[in-house]
């Protein structure tokens, strides 16, 4: 947590003309912030359905369709819905198509396979380096800009996952279905 503070204090121009709590915070800060909360509540509720008798694909198709739900009853609060949000069905069809193959049917169950060996609370702060990779893939194809706020970041989020990692490692958190496996064989 600790690593997102130089991000978090430094503001860009665009960013100062966004409302802020406190003088520090954009509201859109905020919003990423309580959306990662959610998302790492979510896979710590995601392992323990997978860890139960439900396999990480029923475990998956439940949270989306419940995820499903709660977005289209956001849309209908927040979207024009006159007689409906989307005029051009056909992009919409094809690249939530593309999506959901991707996103649902690749992803999310990895994810949920992954559960099965690795802890919750690992899996979710290694997701918190999406928005890194996000960053390096802008510079890459984009030519964006990485400051140094972004790089101390960076580099104390990773020192981070890496002792969060050995601690898991060394309270035998991970592989440990790997190792009941050896010694019932």
């Amino acid at each position: 947590i600790a690593g997102f503070v130089p991000l978090l204090i430094h503001q860009s121009p665009q960013e100062e003309k966004l409302t802020h709590l406190f003088s520090i915070l954009s509201l859109a800060e905020l919003a990423v912030i309580g959306a990662t909360i959610a998302s790492v509540l979510g896979w710590i509720f995601l392992r323990k359905l997978v860890k139960s008798d439900i396999s990480p694909f029923a475990a998956n198709g439940i949270s989306m369709f419940i995820g499903g739900i709660l977005s289209l009853i956001s849309s209908f609060i927040v979207d024009s819905w006159d007689p409906f949000p989307v005029t051009q069905w056909k992009p919409v069809l094809m690249y939530s198509l593309i999506i959901g193959i991707i996103s649902n049917g690749i992803c999310y169950n990895l994810y949920g396979k992954l559960l099965k060996t690795y802890t919750a609370s690992f899996l979710a702060f290694c997701g918190i380096m999406t928005p890194f990779f996000a960053a390096i893939l802008g510079y890459l194809f984009l030519n964006e800009v990485l400051t140094w706020h972004f790089l101390t970041s960076g580099i104390i989020v990773f020192i981070g996952l890496l002792i969060f990692y050995s601690e898991d490692l060394k309270q035998g958190y991970i592989c440990k279905e790997n190792k009941k496996k050896k010694k019932s064989e």
